[in-house]
């Protein structure tokens, strides 16, 4: 058995999610995404299945952050109204637009289904395309590639041909740009960007960790098993990784050493010093968000010391 120092990791708080959902009249709506946008705003995704049209009534609540300090500074709420997919399950900004994508697409017809809309947002739809089926996450950079990873179901459907390697990119118009052919993926159990914008990706089988620049791809061997989320700290030799099989409420420092990475301190994240139980995370940009078994969202920052 392995006992690990732990380590307080600083979480500063940004919202109320009940209070934001009685202040704009939401409660009608549940939160079913959040996490900081390409233009670095914290998005909440606000969401209501309108049957039987499958369609979805959307509002994106976006907060204004100072990241110096972690403090919101404005508050913003777009209602989308009603958004022709049968569920959103990612969300993220093109440019002064909104993406949103459902994990689902099918093939039934031809062409495939479109499961990604850009939307203005006074709520005018501007384009839709597919992005592929059975996506796992979905980011965009802050040039309007979208990044989408798959899981094993996707990977393996013969007609899902984008999803075969894992890993793809797109153009804000749903053009592939690049897939994922430098390491064999079963399944990619979660990614992130650094604050370059270059991607990480961690995947099964024998669970590593990838990093490409979208030409040339390094991976190392990882030695948490079934991590759902982690982030990449700013020197890219540290990693906050999510615990894995039965330890989604543990977090542990990783560290590159050689061609693997060793788990170091455990994290217990902590406001003003006094615990916080993490329910959900987002670590898809260095930025990250968690939310508390209370409905409080916090942010915290990477730093490298």
């Amino acid at each position: 058995m392995f006992i690990f120092n732990k380590k307080e990791f600083p979480l500063y708080r940004l919202v109320d999610v009940h209070e934001i959902k009685e202040q704009y009249s939401l409660n009608g709506l549940s939160l079913t995404y959040f996490s900081v946008s390409a233009r670095k705003t914290v998005l909440l995704l606000f969401t209501h299945w309108a049957a039987p049209s499958y369609k979805t009534k959307a509002t994106v609540v976006e907060l204004t952050v100072d990241w110096e300090c972690v403090k919101q500074i404005d508050c913003k709420v777009y209602p989308l109204s009603t958004i022709p997919l049968d569920s959103v399950d990612f969300i993220d900004t093109i440019g002064e637009d909104f993406l949103l994508v459902t994990s689902r697409c099918y093939y039934d017809e031809e062409p495939a289904e479109k499961n990604a809309v850009i939307i203005h947002s006074n709520g005018q739809l501007v384009r839709r395309f597919c992005l592929g089926d059975k996506i796992q996450d979905c980011v965009a950079r802050a040039d309007g590639t979208i990044i989408t990873s798959y899981f094993d179901e996707g990977i393996f459907s013969p007609e899902n041909e984008c999803a075969n390697g894992g890993i793809a990119a797109w153009s804000s118009y749903g053009d592939l740009l690049w897939k994922n052919e430098a390491v064999i993926v079963d399944d990619c159990y979660a990614m992130a960007l650094d604050e370059q914008e270059e991607l990480w990706f961690y995947y099964y089988t024998d669970f590593h960790l990838a990093h490409t620049d979208f030409e040339m791809t390094e991976h190392f061997s990882a030695p948490v098993k079934g991590s759902t989320s982690f982030a990449v700290f700013p020197n890219r030799d540290k990693f906050l990784f999510r615990g894995g099989y039965g330890q989604g409420g543990r977090f542990y420092l990783l560290s590159r050493n050689n061609g693997n990475l060793r788990r170091g301190k455990a994290i217990v994240f902590a406001e003003n010093g006094k615990h916080v139980t993490v329910k959900n995370c987002s670590f898809l940009r260095p930025k990250i968000l968690c939310l508390s078994n209370t409905d409080i969202l916090y942010a915290a920052q990477l730093c490298s010391n």
